[in-house]
């Protein structure tokens, strides 16, 4: 792990601040700590990838990788699956199909997923709570 976070620091060129996660009022403490560690990877993808161009968000590194908008649609399906769990007891149902198609990414996903601004990508995953 500790070899990833050098690799990304190296990658990015900027120096990783530690975030204190501390759970917002009316959370208790786990609950808390989850809804803030969520609120801060969102807010951390969200400025790294706002101001990229369609090109940037369906950029593949090589024939097997996943392109920037579909990672940032399967961070929302993924939420989307925990929350649909979590509260209803329950996985994706047929009307989720679009949810659990950004799950699994891969070859569909590079084919389907492309020619959408990434202002697409964060607004589906602004739109999450229902």
């Amino acid at each position: 792990m500790r070899q990833l976070l050098l690799l990304l620091i190296l990658i990015s060129g900027t120096c990783v601040r530690a975030q204190k996660i501390e759970p917002p009022k009316g959370y208790d403490q786990q609950v808390g700590n989850l809804v803030s560690m969520l609120e801060d990877l969102k807010r951390r993808v969200t400025r790294s990838v706002q101001n990229l161009s369609v090109a940037e968000t369906d950029f593949l590194l090589d024939a097997a990788a996943n392109r920037i908008g579909a990672m940032i649609y399967h961070l929302a399906a993924t939420e989307k699956y925990y929350q649909r769990f979590t509260f209803e007891g329950r996985g994706f149902i047929p009307e989720d199909d679009h949810w659990e198609f950004a799950q699994n990414l891969g070859a569909p996903a590079r084919e389907k997923l492309q020619g959408k601004p990434i202002t697409y990508y964060l607004e589906l995953w602004d739109c999450l709570f229902y």
